[in-house]
């Protein structure tokens, strides 16, 4: 895969900020029982093929690049290294939800 289709793009730029992290990890209870988010299975051959490649997984199921690190973050994990063979599922949470809340947060930060 070349560089550019594994580059995030300008479109969602602002999902990389820190603060913006910082509003993601204050939500992630809310993010992980939002009726929204989805529940995605692993299959075995799945979990053996992307073994400490979690963005391998998220790649291969076309979840969008500007969402890699949430959805890091919403299945307890800090680097995508820490992909087991034991991961059965994992959570996504919905795009409009985090549109919602980055909205939310860049009209807070206006000044």
């Amino acid at each position: 895969m070349d560089i550019d289709s594994q580059s995030a793009g300008t479109d969602n730029l602002a999902f990389y900020a820190p603060a913006f992290r910082i509003v993601l990890e204050d939500h992630m209870t809310f993010l992980r029982n939002d009726i929204a988010t989805e529940k995605y299975q692993v299959t075995p051959g799945e979990a053996y093929r992307f073994e400490a490649d979690f963005y391998g997984l998220l790649r291969s199921r076309s979840i969008a690049t500007y969402m890699h690190h949430v959805v890091l973050r919403m299945n307890n994990m800090t680097n995508p290294n820490q992909m087991t063979t034991d991961l059965a599922f994992f959570l996504v949470p919905s795009p409009q939800t985090l549109s919602r809340l980055l909205t939310t947060f860049q009209a807070n930060s206006v000044q």
